[in-house]
């Protein structure tokens, strides 16, 4: 037992006749977190009780505004933009189905997704993959995205040239109204926009027939329609429990990026202000308050012209004295790449991808960096991303590939739900040195320590199919003769004369 001194006992003071116990919950309130104490330097900090929610549906077309203003002028929070969504996406999360021991079913199964994702969207502008990276976008200016499955029929079908009937409309944060809340006479409530059942599960969004910001739509946006859950696919990033609609994830860093670009705007008017003065001509006071006009533009402003090697001869009286625009100074770049540093954290994104400022980076930074921020978007990968946007549209295709008979499965197939079993492939991860990771994931296989297939998921491809493609690779070089050319002089696995370690590498690869 660790014996407790009387010093290390805790102290708390009830008043006389306090039964019931007040004056220890006030002491304990006030002294047992400085967090939550009210002295003279945390009097002005308030925070609220309410619940994000009730903060976003007062607050959220605020934030969206705002930040789709930034995005479309700030150059720090188009670039994280832009990196935000090449990461998490690239060129797209892939599919990798199951059905185990049947190659041929899996890849007839390939066959209708690639021909089906071409023409998925609603708008035909892009495929499923141009969906995801839109989607990304979305989310991170407004903080969700909706995803609408629209079902057509086989007419439909049939004047488009889709064996499976159905496409995705990518809906605009506004579509749903945050600030429509009602209760319905079923028993039903709607809260900003989404109708929840008694039981707490969401049954419909309401979503305007038009989009309310878009004044290039005609008049009716006004008036909604009720779509059913299982038609429409809500992607956003809860933060809280019980949350219902989308955070958009710079809300941390918008106020700084604001300001530090109203400050570089500031500055950069100021220096070019201050160079537009090259000097100043004083004349002695003759006292007649008359101002001399010689010289002077159509303004009224007298100016003196002045070209390189001039010597210029002054009146009686006159004098000149040249600008001296005063310097930034040395802690305007000392100042700017903190503040970036903070916008970059608020960002969750590495200070490099923000600014693509490289000079304060090393290998080991870089690469710590990345790690970090790689965990972070695998996580967001695949508990949002996967989650709430692919294995659901891959429900919905499959569902209507059986229904209108594009697919076909064995009755066992379906009973153990079989096609629905998918793994889904992200964009590979590029390092900073390629070579040693290569050597890296060869040793872990070699040793055992990691599957092959593994290693080709993590190139994002699919194993299959690439185990497929090098053994007709292979099949064809032998049937045509042809054979892989080993340099003279130069054992297996190790350098060519006159051959560096990238080269070396690049070869190896190859």
């Amino acid at each position: 037992m660790v014996a407790v001194t009387d010093a290390a006992k805790p102290r708390i003071r009830v008043a006389a006749g306090d039964l019931s116990g007040a004056s220890a919950r006030l002491v304990v309130r006030n002294q047992a977190y400085e967090g939550a104490q009210s002295s003279r330097r945390l009097r002005s900090w308030t925070a609220t009780s309410a619940h994000v929610n009730a903060l976003l549906a007062n607050a959220g077309p605020t934030l969206r505004n705002r930040l789709r203003q930034m995005v479309r002028s700030n150059p720090y929070l188009r670039r994280g933009r832009a990196s935000y969504r090449s990461n998490l996406i690239g060129t797209g999360i892939m599919p990798s189905p199951g059905l185990a021991d049947d190659p041929k079913r899996r890849a007839r199964l390939r066959r209708a997704w690639s021909r089906w994702i071409r023409k998925a969207d609603h708008d035909g502008r892009m495929d499923f993959y141009g969906i995801q990276r839109l989607v990304v976008g979305a989310i991170f200016t407004a903080g969700e995205c909706f995803v609408r499955l629209v079902y057509l029929s086989a007419a439909e079908a049939r004047r488009s040239g889709m064996e499976i009937p159905m496409r995705l409309q990518v809906l605009r944060a506004e579509m749903v109204p945050l600030d429509k809340t009602e209760a319905l006479a079923n028993g039903n409530c709607i809260r900003c926009g989404i109708e929840f059942d008694p039981a707490g599960r969401r049954v419909a969004y309401w979503v305007y027939r038009r989009d309310p910001t878009d004044a290039t739509l005609p008049a009716g946006f006004e008036l909604f329609s009720r779509v059913p859950a299982e038609e429409m696919i809500h992607v956003f990033d809860a933060e809280e429990p019980g949350q219902i609609r989308g955070e958009p994830p710079p809300v941390a860093a918008m106020v700084k990026a604001f300001v530090l670009d109203r400050y570089d705007d500031a500055e950069l008017d100021r220096k070019a202000t201050t160079a537009l003065f090259a000097g100043f001509i004083t004349e002695a006071d003759t006292g007649d308050g008359a101002l001399p006009n010689e010289g002077a533009d159509e303004n009224g402003v007298a100016i003196a012209g002045m070209q390189p090697g001039t010597l210029q001869k002054l009146l009686p009286g006159e004098d000149i004295k040249f600008a001296e625009p005063s310097e930034v100074g040395g802690s305007y770049e000392a100042f700017q790449y903190r503040t970036l540093l903070a916008i970059a954290a608020g960002l969750g994104l590495p200070y490099a991808a923000v600014t693509g400022d490289v000079t304060k980076v090393n290998y080991s930074s870089q690469r710590a960096a990345l790690v970090e921020f790689r965990r972070e978007a695998e996580q967001l990968q695949f508990a949002v991303y996967v989650f709430l946007l692919c294995q659901p549209v891959w429900d919905a295709w499959l569902a209507q590939g059986v229904l209108s008979g594009a697919l076909e499965f064995t009755q066992r197939q379906l009973a153990d739900r079989e096609p629905w079993e998918v793994e889904w492939i992200p964009r590979k991860w590029d390092w900073v040195d390629p070579l040693k990771d290569r050597q890296a994931e060869k040793l872990a296989v070699d040793n055992l320590f990691k599957p092959r297939s593994f290693v080709i998921a993590d190139e994002g491809y699919d194993p299959e199919e690439v185990d497929q493609r090098i053994a007709e690779d292979q099949e064809r070089a032998d049937r045509l003769g042809l054979r892989a050319v080993q340099l003279p002089g130069a054992a297996a696995g190790s350098p060519v004369k006159g051959e560096d370690d990238d080269e070396k590498g690049a070869r190896e690869a190859a």
